[in-house]
This record gives structure tokens, sequence and C-alpha cells, in this order.
């Protein structure tokens, strides 16, 4: 994998993945501090459950289940919360084990008998976001070759494991050397608006086996739009270039597009006035960089909590 087809594929699935919005509801208002806790508060596990259930409609976790569950793992959770996936061991004994036991624990908090664990990979990550790579049946088909290969001594032993040589590569491909590596991957979470690096590759998974037509589709507007000069250089001379393309999107013209469909959106049910969205499009339209990337997160931001309580 190359750090371009991880921003590309970022873009990607926020364009064509209408689910993508409950995922950063989850995290924009996730009371990080109440996690730190073994007995989690119902309203956060309410959270959880929305956005798993926004993913699998036919998710039967129970949240008293959850809750019990919560507990039970909670000291391999807060074991494992200071970890990254770039940095931790994932067959060290006690990596090994914490990460086993929390994904068999979340895949079973169901009266139903199922294994769900797809789902579990997906509350896993919510909780510890710099960590867990998520995974669903396209992707391990993907990726190990097996869709039903769906345990969790499975997702250790070679999904995980398969993810770190991707992710070898992708530091690789971004030519800046492995002195600083943490710089490395802040760069690439900061372009991709703040995402983690578990997250991009998830997406770049998700887009590849999941959503491959589209993705394809997206790749050739790209370079429909973009030269491949911005293709062959370190990250770092390339910066300028990726900051510039407001990833999420594709082109110019799709940014614009997605802003005019959010206004028109919002004024038509009356969360911002004409006079705020004029004053918005003026200052997309005539602003700098700078401004135009604080008006597409700003209105996305209404945009989402406007979603969330419809």
């Amino acid at each position: 994998m190359k750090y371009q087809d991880l921003i590309i594929a970022h873009s990607a699935f926020n364009k064509y993945e209408k689910r993508a919005e409950a995922y950063d509801t989850f995290q924009r208002t996730k009371e990080k501090h109440l996690w730190n806790q073994p007995n989690v508060p119902m309203p956060e596990v309410n959270k959880l459950f929305k956005f798993i259930k926004r993913w699998d409609y036919h998710f039967r976790g129970e949240e008293t289940l959850f809750q019990q569950a919560y507990s039970e793992v909670y000291e391999e959770i807060n074991y494992l919360k200071e970890k990254t996936f770039y940095e931790i061991d994932i067959l060290e004994r006690n990596n090994h084990v914490c990460i086993q036991n929390i994904i068999n624990k979340f895949a079973t908090i169901n009266n139903a008998g199922r294994y769900e664990s797809t789902d579990a990979s997906k509350m896993a990550h919510a909780i510890l976001p710099d960590l867990f790579v998520m995974w669903d049946r396209r992707i391990r088909e993907g990726t190990i070759g097996d869709a039903n290969s769906s345990y969790a001594e499975t997702y250790v032993m070679s999904f995980l494991p398969f993810m770190k040589i991707e992710l070898n590569q992708l530091i690789d491909s971004c030519g800046m050397g492995t002195d600083d590596t943490s710089k490395v991957l802040g760069t690439l979470e900061s372009i991709c608006n703040g995402d983690t690096i578990a997250k991009l590759l998830d997406e770049y998974n998700y887009m590849s086996y999941t959503m491959p037509t589209e993705f394809n589709l997206h790749k050739e507007n790209f370079r429909t739009y973009h030269s491949d000069a911005n293709l062959d250089v370190c990250l770092l001379d390339a910066l300028e270039f990726w900051n510039g393309y407001i990833v999420g999107k594709g082109s110019p013209e799709e940014i614009r597009d997605e802003l005019l469909k959010m206004l028109n959106f919002l004024q038509n049910n009356k969360l911002i006035s004409s006079d705020k969205r004029r004053d918005f499009w003026v200052m997309f339209r005539d602003g700098s960089r700078d401004d135009q990337i604080w008006v597409h997160r700003e209105l996305k931001e209404i945009y989402e909590e406007s979603i969330l309580l419809d």
C-alpha cells in the first residue's frame, strides 16, 4: 500500500459510504472519561450501539450484556489504552491475549447465540481507535483469503499481522525514512481530518474489498483532475497538494457540490437562516484554503448533528 492510496481511499470512503458520519458522530460525542472505568454508563452504551446498528441492521447485541462484558474485560482495555497499532507487538503474549479476550467477549453480547466478530471489531475500535483495525466479510476475503474465518484467534494471528505488513509498506512509501515514524503517521492523520491510522487502514480495506467499483471510479476521477507529478514524490514534498485536496471529496467540483447540498439541506430544514447560508457560501467561494476548510468542517458538524437528532 502507498500513502497516496490511503489518502485517496479516505476521500472515496467519505464520498461513497453514506454511513460514514455515524462513526464521526460517535467519536465526537463520546465522553472519553466515562469509558475510563469498568462501569460505563448506559447513555454512552446507547451512543455506541447507535453507531453499530447504523452499520449492521442485523446486529443483535444487548446493551446490558455489553455493560457486563465491558466490565469483565476492562483490565485488558486499560492495559491496551496507551498502545497504538504501529507500536504494539501483536504476537507478544499479553497483547495477544488481551486483544483476543476483548474480541471474544464483545462478539457474544447477544441472546441469539451468534458470534459477531465484525461488530466486535467495530466496538473495540470505537473504544480504542488508535489500536483496533475493523474488518468485515469482504475484508477478510481480500486480506486473509477466507471470509468465514471470523474468530478472534484469526483476527489476532492472521489479520492484524497482515495489516502490520501493509502499514510498514505505507510508511516506506512516504519516503521520509524511519527515524521519526510517529511524524510520518501524524502527518497522514492530520491530512485525513484527524482519523487514526487504524481507522484509515480500515477505510482503505473497505474501499478496496467492500466497495471496489466505487474506489476504482474515484481513482479514475482523481487522475482526471490531478497531475501524476503529485503521486510520485515523498509525502513532505507533496504536503501542500494533499492538504489542499480537502480529503473526503475528489475534485473542486465535488467539494462545491457537497457544500451546496449541505447548505440547501440546512436552510430547508430551518437550521440556518438565508443570511447565514449566504455568509457561508461567500466565505467558501472567495476565501483562502483555510477559510474553505473551516466552512466545510463547520457545516459538516452542523449537518451531522442534525442527522443525529433526526
